[in-house]
């Protein structure tokens, strides 16, 4: 086969510039290539590696915050990884510092609640009667083994075995063992006389705790209310009142009316264990006064009591009469507390004034009391309901003999009559 001229000229042109040309070809190759590799690696230097890097600062705050962590909650937190923390300060720190002036604000809180804390006791210890820490013993366990007098009076099943479903605080009711031994009336009874170490069975006792719990429920005990006391004596409620901030009018009889001046008196009212002087001179007042006559005493209470007086007025009669005539000197919704002398072994015999003759002291009876409390419902006034349950522990069946025991003294025996104490309660309505 004959080759054209033509195809031999380009098989010499081929020859000579062959090799040439795949070098170029080589050479512009390796241009682009490098030329990529550049702009590849300027792409990633740009976008890719701030990421990377953001990447191991976020791997390295994390690997920091649980060295943190774990090192406290190990209780080992000490200098061994210093140069290590120091080198990773990153957002672990930040966290920690945060952390940090979190709770010192909380601590800081905590700190201003209790400083206002103290100086609202200290304020509150300026008209509250100091609290005690502990309240003394109760005596009901003397009375475990007592049996009731063989001879002499007794206490009537009427009152022994009678049932009371009263659970009001406001309630009409006879002296008994139990109110003694709660908690309540241990501390208030400590309160008027810290010196003691064991809760007597006192009568005197009971009726002090019956007056502070009727007149507390009712919100009567707090600063600004006013109180007026019939036949005060020395009586110890004049001062844990005024301890409250209650202002008082005390009054009994004046030095033409007793022989027993010198020991009713405003100093003879005063304890300082609750309050200072200035604050019971400021808040106490003494006028001499007559229960069978209280026209001469102006002005509308928060709340009238009597403490054991009513029954020296000379009569039963002239007891309902102040009981009545008190509840005219109260304000809308004031309460009435008194107590009195009540018999428990007799529902007819008792002790009053014989042909209009008065005397010192009567005993009032079931009839008596409740004649007054259905007196007080048809003049429009409220009453607490009426519990005559004389208990049925051991001290509530002992009857006290003169002389008189100190402690045992709840249910005594006075001419031949088993006495305790009765107390009740009424009020007005509110306006």
């Amino acid at each position: 086969m004959l080759r054209s001229a033509q195809t031999d000229e380009v098989a010499t042109v081929w020859e000579i510039s062959g090799p040439k040309t795949i070098l170029v070809a080589y050479a512009i190759a390796f241009s682009t290539f490098s030329a990529g590799v550049w702009i590849g690696a300027a792409v990633y230097k740009e976008f890719e590696m701030p990421q990377q890097k953001t990447w191991q600062l976020q791997q390295n705050a994390q690997r920091n915050l649980f060295w943190w962590n774990s090192t406290r909650a190990s209780g080992k937190q000490k200098h061994k990884h210093k140069s290590y923390a120091v080198k990773h300060k990153t957002a672990a720190a930040a966290q920690h510092n945060k952390t940090g002036v979190r709770r010192e604000a909380r601590q800081n809180k905590t700190h201003a609640r209790r400083v206002a804390a103290r100086a609202a006791a200290r304020r509150t210890l300026e008209v509250v009667p100091r609290m005690l820490p502990r309240p003394p013993e109760c005596a009901e366990d003397w009375g475990r083994d007592l049996q009731p007098p063989s001879k002499g009076p007794t206490i009537l099943r009427d009152f022994s075995e009678a049932s009371c479903a009263c659970r009001s605080t406001k309630c009409s009711k006879l002296a008994i063992t139990a109110d003694l031994c709660s908690e309540s009336a241990r501390r208030v009874i400590w309160q008027l006389d810290p010196k003691k170490k064991q809760v007597g069975m006192h009568r005197k006792e009971w009726e002090y705790h019956y007056i502070i719990r009727a007149l507390n429920a009712s919100g009567k005990l707090r600063p600004g209310m006013r109180g007026i006391v019939f036949g005060v004596g020395r009586d110890p409620l004049v001062s844990y009142f005024a301890s409250l901030g209650v202002r008082v009018l005390a009054t009994d009889l004046g030095p033409k009316d007793t022989t027993a001046w010198d020991t009713v008196s405003k100093d003879s009212l005063f304890r300082e264990h609750l309050l200072s002087r200035s604050q019971f001179d400021e808040l106490v007042e003494f006028r001499a006064a007559d229960m069978n006559d209280i026209s001469t005493i102006d002005g509308q209470f928060d709340f009238v009591w009597s403490t054991g007086s009513v029954q020296h007025v000379g009569s039963i009669a002239l007891g309902k009469a102040f009981a009545m005539a008190s509840m005219l000197l109260l304000k809308p919704g004031g309460m009435a507390v008194h107590t009195t002398e009540f018999s428990l072994s007799s529902l007819e015999k008792t002790v009053d004034s014989v042909r209009g003759r008065k005397t010192n002291t009567v005993i009032w009876r079931r009839r008596d009391v409740e004649g007054l409390l259905g007196e007080l419902r048809k003049s429009g006034y409220k009453t607490a309901e009426t519990c005559l349950s004389a208990g049925r522990s051991g001290l509530d069946t002992l009857v006290d003999l003169p002389p008189y025991h100190p402690t045992r003294h709840l249910r005594l025996q006075v001419l031949k009559h088993v006495v305790t104490s009765f107390g009740w309660v009424a009020w007005t309505d509110r306006a």
